[in-house]
């Protein structure tokens, strides 16, 4: 048997997902292809010690990820960078 080639089982197939947050800092995640987003969204959360998922809105090419997406839906590749806020409704004043 080579050494050369990949070892067959769900260890090859995941791919790392680069989360960039507000602050500019970059979380790296291990994630499969298979996987509903609202997991990563959690790791994510988990790392930056954050209660709720729902308070951070993620993004990517600037749309909006929804957690019931599967990672490959999206077409995001190893590598790939979403962009983690936090979520703001309103924001205006009437007179």
């Amino acid at each position: 048997m080579s050494e050369n080639k990949i070892p067959i089982g769900e260890e090859a197939t995941k791919f790392d997902i680069h989360v960039l947050s507000q602050d500019e800092s970059i979380i790296i995640l291990r994630m499969s292809p298979n996987m509903i987003m609202e997991k990563l969204f959690k790791s994510y959360c988990k790392k930056k010690q954050i209660i709720d998922y729902k308070t951070i809105q993620f993004l990517f090419d600037g749309q909006h990820i929804s957690p019931k997406m599967i990672i490959h839906e999206l077409g995001l590749k190893d590598g790939d960078q979403i962009d983690a806020m936090l979520h703001q409704t309103g924001g205006g004043f009437t007179n």
